[in-house]
């Protein structure tokens, strides 16, 4: 082989091993931030819909067994619960039945996860 044909075609090789070397490491990290979104998404998801279920009464038994399940879960820096009515105006509030609001700051590989809720359960009277 000519000199100047082996240097072409190391200049190719190079520039493929480079554009594959460029695509399994943007493979790589596009995957990694999939698999956190998707983790991100689940953990609110679970957390609002338990939230919802907890406040019907066909969840958890009561919002602490909700707090601690759900922090240690999803490893979160902080969750919280509270009737909305503590620091908001309700104008909807019929006396029968509450806004319930929950809270969430998530940390480490669910720290996009973080959010809130707001819940009114609808009272129906059982005759």
């Amino acid at each position: 082989m000519r000199l100047s044909t082996m240097l072409v075609m190391l200049t190719f090789l190079g520039l493929v091993y480079v554009s594959l070397y460029s695509l399994s490491y943007y493979s790589r990290t596009i995957g990694e931030k999939e698999e956190c979104l998707r983790n991100s998404y689940n953990a609110k998801k679970f957390i609002a819909e338990s939230f919802k279920q907890t406040c019907d009464g066909s969840g958890f038994r009561d919002f602490e067994e909700w707090q601690l399940t759900c922090k240690s879960l999803f490893k979160l820096e902080y969750i919280a619960w509270c009737e909305a009515e503590d620091f908001m105006i309700d104008e909807n509030y019929d006396g029968n039945n509450n806004l319930m609001y929950g809270t969430w700051i998530g940390q480490g590989l669910t720290k996009d996860c973080s959010g809130e809720v707001f819940y009114r359960k609808n009272r129906r009277s059982v005759e």
